[in-house]
């Protein structure tokens, strides 16, 4: 014998305040299991799916698919098993201090990319974060679309309608706005069928502390590189220019196609590492060097790995006039935890290259051990920057813990931000992705640990293909 209860619309996160029921898992006098999908609910970030804690049967459905519902109100009347207790009324409750064990409603999701589930899987918001769908029968006209596949396709005036989604249920995903976008523009690009040429050239600014050294690609032809747009790329700690050197050449050559106006890569050796003689080490004299490093480019889209996004969090405020994009792979700044010992054992001239070896297998989710000529390269680049490095490291992370935060940085920013981490970073966990602002799009990608760009290298340039509009 069972009892009649209200199902409510719970909380899904902190912030919000309604949510828009996308598709009910479950009709009208239904069955459902504990533990099976009753419903799904898009909120302003992501598509998240509301779980039944135990048996029951949908008497009703109050909330149909398409609506915008208020947190806390009647959705469903349903029929749960057992005795009815005090209170009847299943759902997440606005008030926080109600507990997952009075209420018959959990809410899990979890952070997942197209990297990370299957073929048919969906990709959805800002940020990605959701469990799997099950199948359900759609019980609205409206096609169903993830969050951030409806911004892509009012922005560029897509009619979804006509998109074919390629997620579950044939959900479309904004993999499926792009690809639609792109073969609008493709009508109009120039279509040689010539390969690509890629020129590169190298070229030092002048600071107060010294040279920073530079180093670009472009496509064959188009030399004047401060007359279009240009990524900017920084590497983290220890790294150089050309851990770019994948990225920047795939970038390029995708982008020919498109391509109305000159658009460059350029990467910049941070002081102390690569050939820049520059003896900046506080994080704010790096920022002042590196914004002096893109005076000359007339706009950026700024890219930054690990201590180079903390880098380029801070050369975004500094030169917002012309940073009109910032993307962050695994960045410093957005939580406590990294790995000292990382950190002071390829900073110490005095590591063995057994020992160097050992820590930077930690770099990528295979824990691949670099050559050894390359650890005995490292080795020397840091003898010979060991003071320069160790001020780096003091004014950024001491005892485990960063010292530095970007979070209030980031909200004040003014230009589009993207955030991707990878699921298996050991250097810096991918759980501080969710400290990102809430009009940051992330990504976190499976597979893949802290250097994402050698990793994930033609997801990068997917990433970095989006910061830019490819019709202009």
């Amino acid at each position: 014998m069972g009892y009649l209860s209200e199902l409510k619309l719970p909380l899904l996160g902190e912030t919000m305040e309604s949510g828009r029921i996308t598709s009910w898992c479950v009709a009208n006098g239904e069955d459902f299991t504990r533990g099976q999908v009753l419903l799904e609910v898009e909120t302003d970030k992501t598509i998240v799916e509301v779980p039944a804690l135990s048996q029951g049967k949908l008497i009703r459905i109050t909330a149909h698919a398409g609506e915008q519902v208020t947190v806390g109100a009647v959705i469903a009347e349903i029929e749960l098993e057992g005795e009815s207790p005090v209170d009847t009324t299943q759902g997440s409750s606005i008030d926080s201090a109600q507990t997952a064990s009075n209420s018959q409603v959990a809410v899990q999701p979890t952070a997942v990319t197209e990297q990370s589930r299957p073929a048919n899987g969906v990709k959805t918001g800002k940020s990605e974060f959701r469990r799997e769908a099950t199948v359900s029968e759609t019980l609205h006209q409206e096609p169903l679309a993830t969050p951030r596949a409806r911004r892509m396709a009012q922005q560029f005036g897509i009619d979804l309608n006509a998109v074919t989604g390629t997620g579950r249920r044939q959900r479309v995903t904004f993999a499926d706005v792009a690809a639609s976008v792109g073969r609008a523009n493709t009508q109009h690009a120039p279509q040689s069928g010539l390969p690509v040429s890629i020129d590169v050239t190298r070229d030092t600014i002048e600071t107060p502390d010294g040279l920073i050294h530079r180093t670009h690609w472009r496509g064959g032809g188009r030399c004047n590189m401060a007359a279009g747009r240009v990524v900017v790329v920084l590497h983290g700690l220890f790294g150089d220019a050309q851990v770019w050197e994948d990225v920047a050449t795939r970038f390029i050559k995708a982008r020919s196609g498109f391509a109305t106006e000159a658009l460059s890569v350029c990467a910049i050796d941070l002081p102390g590492h690569g050939a820049s003689t520059c003896s900046s080490s506080s994080l704010h004299l790096v920022r002042q060097a590196v914004s002096r490093a893109i005076e000359d480019f007339d706009e950026v889209t700024l890219v930054g790995h690990s201590y180079g996004g903390l880098v380029a969090t801070g050369v975004a405020a500094l030169s917002s006039d012309k940073v009109t994009g910032l993307v962050l792979l695994a960045p410093l700044g957005l939580g406590r935890e990294i790995d000292q010992q990382f950190l002071d054992t390829i900073a110490n001239p005095d590591s063995d290259l057994t020992q160097l070896g050992q820590v930077m297998s930690r770099l990528t989710a295979g824990g691949e051990v670099p050559s050894a000529a390359y650890i005995r390269s490292l080795h020397q680049r840091i003898k010979h920057s060991a003071a320069q490095f160790k001020v780096m490291i003091g004014s950024i992370a001491e005892k485990g813990e960063q010292s530095q935060a970007a979070a209030a940085d980031l909200e004040a920013l003014g230009c589009p931000l993207t955030i991707v981490w990878g699921r298996q970073d050991r250097i810096i966990d991918w759980h501080h992705a969710l400290a990102a602002p809430e009009q940051a799009g992330l990504e976190i990608l499976a597979n893949t640990g802290h250097m994402l760009h050698s990793e994930q290298p033609a997801r990068i340039v997917q990433v970095l293909a989006r910061t830019q509009d490819w019709s202009r």
